[in-house]
């Protein structure tokens, strides 16, 4: 008779630079892995019709208006930003000041805007924007579609670094890098 020794599964910690050489040596085959805390995972569950709506209506107004805010920032829609070394959240749009990122994705001190679009994820999304402030970014929105509203959270604060101004808009004028954009622009009536 033998006895099996049950033993928990073993996790290892990556970095970004580890998971970064295991994806260019194709260790997840074609497998939609980010890297989220030091644990590799799969990417959240698809994207509905309305979170698509959406982003797709902050990419046709946010690149356009930033270009005429002289250049200084730059869009990046659904792109890993490296938060810390073991964390490469996924916003749905980040405004990063205008730079090279061929060698490294952007970090916290090159973020200025963070927005995550919610819907059926939006405890989540909260959480996300919870650790944007940890490292400082200086801004994050969620926009919520089943309230029709979009809350600006403002100046992570210290020694907790929590958003110290959480406003929420259902209408009016949003600030992002000196540009303005409508409430209503990226929150049609519902027809």
């Amino acid at each position: 008779m033998s006895s099996a020794v049950a033993t928990a599964p073993v996790r290892y910690h990556w970095t970004r630079r580890a998971f970064h050489r295991a994806v260019a040596a194709g260790a997840f085959g074609d497998d939609d892995v980010q890297l989220r805390h030091g644990e590799v995972v799969r990417r959240v569950s698809p994207r509905g019709p309305r979170h698509a709506a959406a982003v797709q209506r902050l990419v046709a107004l946010v690149p356009a208006r930033l270009a005429h805010a002289g250049g200084i920032y730059q869009a990046r829609v659904q792109d890993p930003i490296a938060r810390t070394d073991d964390d490469e959240p996924e916003p749905d749009l980040a405004i990063v000041r205008a730079g090279d990122y061929d060698s490294d994705h952007p970090g916290p001190g090159d973020v200025v805007l963070v927005v995550e679009v919610a819907d059926p994820s939006f405890a989540a999304d909260r959480r996300k924007v919870g650790e944007y402030a940890q490292v400082a970014i200086p801004e994050a929105w969620t926009s919520m579609w089943r309230a029709a509203a979009s809350s600006s959270t403002v100046a992570p604060t210290r020694p907790r670094r929590t958003y110290a101004d959480v406003t929420t808009l259902t209408e009016g004028t949003l600030s992002i890098a000196g540009i303005g954009i409508d409430v209503a622009e990226l929150f049609p009536a519902r027809r």
